[in-house]
C-alpha cells in the first residue's frame, strides 16, 4: 500500500531497524535512532541493490518529501530503462558537479591572480575590483569552458552601456589573459576573447598634460602657497626636480641617497623596465635636490621605516612620523598613490589638466626643446632606447645626465641654466621603445 505524508510523519522508532514500502521499489527506512531515509530497491545483473536517495527531515535544508522521493525513484527507473547503474550514475553526477564547482569563473579566477608573483598590489586590486564589479555577478559561477564569446560580450557590453568602454576594454584584455593561463592548466579549452578583438572600441589615448616653462612660476606659487603638509610638498618638488616615476619617489629609502656623490640609486627590482633590463637607476642629484633631501631628511630622516616618504599608524590614526614612544610606531606604509595628485588638486589643477606623472613629459618636452641629446633624455627617463646596447650602463652617461637634470632644476625654478650650464648639440635621433 503506497504511503501518505501523514503516516511518514507520525512513524516512530523502534529497537529494530524497520521499512515501509510505497511500491516500484521506493521505501522509508527508520533507525533506531529516529532517522528516515529513502532508498530505492531494484535488481542490477541479478542480483539486489539498494541506493539511498536522500532524509525524511522536516525543517532540514535537505529534508526530501514523499513526493520528492518519488519524483527522484522515477529519474532513477528510467536509468534503469536505459541500461544504466542509478548508483553509478548518481557518483558520476556528484563528481562532475564537483569538477564544475572547481572551474567556475570565480573560482579559476582566484587562481588567476593568486598566481601572480609579479604583479603589483595596485595592479592586483584594479583586476580584481574590475571582475567584482562587472563580470563576477553576471558570470561568475558559471564553468569557465562553458564560457562563449557571445556570452562573455553581453557581460562586457552591459559594463559599456554605462559609459565605461574603458573598463570594459580591460576587462576583455585581462580575461583573455587569465583564459589563456586557464588552457595551458586543463581549466579551460578556448579563449572566448580572440572573437572579440574588434568588438570593443579601444579607448582614445590621451596624452599627460605637462607644464609648458612659461607655466613653471605659476605652479612654483601654487606650490608655496598650498595648504598640504610639509612632506607632501617636498615630496612634489623632488619629483619635478628628478623626474622619476611616482612610484619610484613613494618606495624611496633613505638608504639609496648618497649625499656625498649627490646620487640616487634606485634598486633594479623597483623600475618599471625590470624585466626587460635589470639594472639599477642612477638619479644624479640637482643642488635644488640635495637641498630639498636635506630638509626631508630633518623631518623623516628617523622613521622606523627607513622610507623617505613614510606613513605611520598607531593604534589605527595617522598621527606624526617621529612619535613620543618608539614602542608604539610600526614600520607601515610609505605615502599613498593618492597624496600627490589629490596636493595638485587642491592646488587647482583639476583631472586631466595636470598631474604627477606629468612632471616627465614637461621635463621632456623642455629638454628636447633645447636640444639636449635624445639619449640622455630618454635615459634620464629610464626608457628603453632602441639601437642601444643592453650592455651599456647608465653610469656610463652619468655626467651629462648630472649637467641635464641641473639644467632641468635651474629652469624649474626659473634661474637661468645658460649661466651654470651648455647645452649639448643635437644627437642622431634614437627611437625609443619605452614609455610611462
Amino acid at each position: 500500500m503506497a504511503l501518505v505524508d501523514a503516516e511518514v510523519r507520525g512513524l516512530k522508532p523502534e529497537v529494530r531497524q524497520y521499512a515501509k514500502g510505497d511500491g516500484r521499489g521506493l521505501r522509508l527506512v527508520v533507525t533506531p535512532a529516529g532517522s528516515k531515509i529513502w532508498q530505492f530497491c531494484f535488481r542490477w545483473n541479478g542480483k539486489v541493490t539498494t541506493m539511498a536517495l536522500g532524509q525524511y527531515l522536516p525543517g532540514s535544508p535537505e529534508h526530501v518529501t514523499l513526493d520528492d522521493a518519488r519524483t527522484l525513484m522515477g529519474k532513477k527507473r528510467l536509468l534503469l530503462k536505459s541500461g544504466l547503474h542509478p548508483g553509478l550514475e548518481q557518483k558520476a553526477e556528484k563528481q562532475r558537479n564537483t569538477q564544475i564547482q572547481a572551474t567556475t569563473v570565480r573560482v579559476v579566477a582566484k587562481m588567476w591572480m593568486e598566481a601572480q608573483p609579479n604583479w603589483s598590489d595596485l595592479h592586483r586590486n584594479k583586476v580584481a575590483k574590475a571582475f567584482d564589479a562587472h563580470l563576477l555577478p553576471k558570470i561568475g559561477d558559471l564553468p569557465l569552458a562553458e564560457i562563449t564569446s557571445a556570452g562573455l560580450m553581453d557581460a562586457l557590453a552591459a559594463t559599456q552601456a554605462k559609459g565605461l568602454t574603458t573598463v570594459a576594454h580591460f576587462l576583455k584584455q585581462t580575461f583573455g589573459q587569465m583564459c589563456r593561463w586557464a588552457c595551458l592548466r586543463g581549466l579551460a579549452a578556448d579563449d572566448p576573447t580572440r572573437n572579440l578583438i574588434r568588438a570593443i572600441p579601444r579607448p582614445a589615448v590621451r596624452n599627460t598634460a605637462i607644464l609648458r616653462v612659461d607655466e613653471l612660476a605659476e605652479f612654483r606659487a601654487r606650490l608655496a602657497a598650498s595648504t598640504s603638509t610639509p612632506q607632501t610638498k617636498l615630496a612634489i618638488r623632488l619629483l619635478a626636480l628628478t623626474v622619476v616615476r611616482t612610484k619610484e619617489l613613494r618606495h624611496a629609502q633613505w638608504t639609496e641617497i648618497d649625499f656625498d656623490k649627490a646620487l640616487w640609486t634606485i634598486p633594479a627590482e623597483r623600475m618599471k623596465s625590470a624585466k626587460k633590463r635589470p639594472a639599477d637607476h642612477l638619479v644624479p642629484l640637482s643642488r635644488q635636490a640635495i637641498v630639498a633631501l636635506h630638509e626631508l631628511h630633518r623631518i623623516t630622516g628617523n622613521a622606523v621605516s627607513g622610507y623617505m616618504f613614510p606613513t605611520q599608524h598607531i593604534s589605527g590614526r595617522t598621527r606624526k612620523t617621529v612619535v613620543v614612544n618608539p614602542k608604539r610606531a610600526r614600520k607601515s606604509a610609505f605615502l599613498s598613490s593618492t597624496t600627490i595628485n589629490s596636493a595638485l588638486e587642491r592646488m587647482g589643477y583639476g583631472s586631466g589638466e595636470f598631474s604627477a606623472h606629468g612632471f616627465r613629459g614637461s621635463f621632456s618636452t623642455a629638454a628636447h626643446d633645447a636640444e639636449w641629446p635624445h639619449l640622455h633624455i630618454e635615459m634620464q627617463l629610464a626608457h628603453a632606447v632602441s639601437g642601444i646596447s643592453a650592455s651599456y650602463n647608465h653610469a656610463s652617461y652619468l655626467e651629462p645626465r648630472r649637467r641635464l637634470l641641473q639644467w632641468w632644476a635651474d629652469t624649474f625654478d626659473g634661474t637661468d641654466p645658460a649661466r651654470n650650464v651648455l647645452p649639448f648639440p643635437k644627437a642622431a635621433p634614437l627611437r625609443a621603445t619605452g614609455g610611462g
